[in-house]
């Protein structure tokens, strides 16, 4: 899976990443222009939002074959 993009401005976005099963994942939206990361995650409970570094990752161990994460977008930008 490469590059989504998720418009800023936005109250909030949906992310889904599924396929095979997979155990493990780190995702982080960045500014297009400034490369700095950018907008908080959330999902369910296996899933740890870390607000810190705008990132959200798996928090636990079981296999999935699809995860499905809210972002919410900073109120300008262009993310990435």
């Amino acid at each position: 899976m490469g590059p989504r993009r998720l418009p800023c401005g936005t109250p909030a976005g949906t992310m889904t990443i599924d396929g095979d099963t997979f155990r493990g994942f780190y995702i982080r939206a960045f500014d297009e222009t400034t490369k700095e990361p950018l907008g908080t995650w959330n999902g369910s409970t296996s899933v740890r939002a870390m607000d810190r570094c705008f990132a959200a990752m798996q928090n636990d161990r079981e296999d999935k074959e699809s995860v499905e994460l809210k972002w919410s977008s900073p109120l300008e930008g262009n993310g990435k």
